[in-house]
């Protein structure tokens, strides 16, 4: 089948925004995406693990050293425990060709001339099979419409696609009735055109709006003091909860928000015996390190009486101990790593780097 030179890639995510809320075509702000550096990371030592053919006690430590060793002690720790449960979920195998560029998976619309496309990040094919690999690091699930345009667009037809989940540890295999693959292409084609028929235009805000990356841009979420936001400026998307965190401690929802560290599932009002340790501690460190701050409904006394109490409970005068001792092993490891760096500014990358 022709295409002309011409032809419009779509993504399915702009077009879902697309769908929600006309604002959200143009150019993003800077926003801080530390899962998807995250995911990249992951990524790169899994590609160099498979185009490495040295043992794995010699191989591992070296990729994890090149490609994660100039992340902070606790995203490397991270980033190590998901490059681990992707080794323990999909061992190697002699019998596999590895393809570490696997095709993506297209459908076209030849009324609109546009595509839709959905990558895999690896292909492993064996005499009988060839298998297609979703790598996902986060929480997030690989979505109907992504399965749709997988498995209807796929290079080859008989491939399977597998989801590996390397947060939770699980391997699941892709599959959506033919019919209803027809149905959600149909749909995702049909959007632009229905966009532009639209009479009501401008901010639709709703829940989208943490997928979008120019809610700071749009105009439904202003700044307060008035001015406009600088493409360039670097910013991130707060919910309510970790607005009200803020108050408590800054570092605590720059963790979640800003860094991407991840947290325990609370599953009731009540928080998880791990979620309140953190809370105590953010709330013990706040108080110890930060200045104090009168509040806005609170007079600089009530922020003093809160700040001895935090200093004066026990699990916060263990919890400032521990952190202090984790603190100067951070810096200490910084130094060294800025040491070596200073030698070696720029090391050889290897694949995907």
């Amino acid at each position: 089948m022709d295409y002309t030179e011409d032809l419009e890639r779509l993504k399915i995510n702009d077009l879902n925004l697309l769908a929600a809320c006309p604002a959200s075509v143009g150019p993003g702000s800077n926003l801080a995406a530390p899962q998807l550096d995250r995911w990249i990371a992951v990524h790169d030592a899994i590609a160099e693990w498979y185009a490495s053919d040295q043992p794995d006690e010699h191989a591992v430590p070296a990729i994890a050293d090149r490609v994660l060793g100039r992340m902070d002690p606790v995203q490397r720790q991270i980033a190590e425990t998901l490059f681990a449960n992707y080794r323990m979920l999909m061992p190697k195998s002699r019998d596999e060709a590895v393809d570490l560029d696997p095709p993506w998976s297209t459908v076209y619309d030849t009324a609109s001339n546009s595509s839709i496309s959905v990558a895999t990040q690896f292909g492993l094919r064996t005499p009988d099979e060839v298998t297609l690999i979703k790598l996902k690091t986060g929480r997030s699930r690989v979505s109907d419409d992504e399965k749709a345009v997988l498995i209807e667009g796929a290079a080859d037809p008989a491939a399977r696609f597998l989801e590996v989940l390397v947060a939770d540890g699980t391997v699941d295999e892709l599959e959506l009735p033919h019919e209803e693959r027809g149905a959600i292409i149909d749909r995702l084609f049909a959007i632009p055109d229905r966009n532009r028929t639209l009479e009501r235009r401008g901010t639709r805000p709703g829940l989208h709006c943490f997928r979008c990356s120019r809610p700071a841009e749009c105009g439904q979420y202003p700044r307060l003091d008035g001015e406009q936001v600088i493409r360039t400026e670097r910013t991130v998307i707060m919910t309510k909860k970790w607005l009200a965190k803020l108050n408590l401690c800054e570092r605590q929802a720059a963790w979640a928000r800003l860094y991407g560290i991840p947290h325990d599932d609370v599953e009731s009002d009540d928080e998880s015996w791990g979620a309140a340790a953190g809370s105590t501690f953010h709330q013990a460190a706040a108080a110890a390190l930060l200045p104090v701050r009168a509040h806005p409904r609170r007079d600089a006394h009530g922020d003093r009486s809160r700040v001895r109490r935090c200093r004066d409970d026990p699990v916060s005068a263990h919890l400032r101990r521990r952190q202090s001792q984790r603190l100067r092993r951070i810096s200490s490891g910084a130094a060294s790593r800025w040491a070596d760096f200073a030698k070696n500014p720029y090391p050889k990358r290897g694949i995907g780097r």
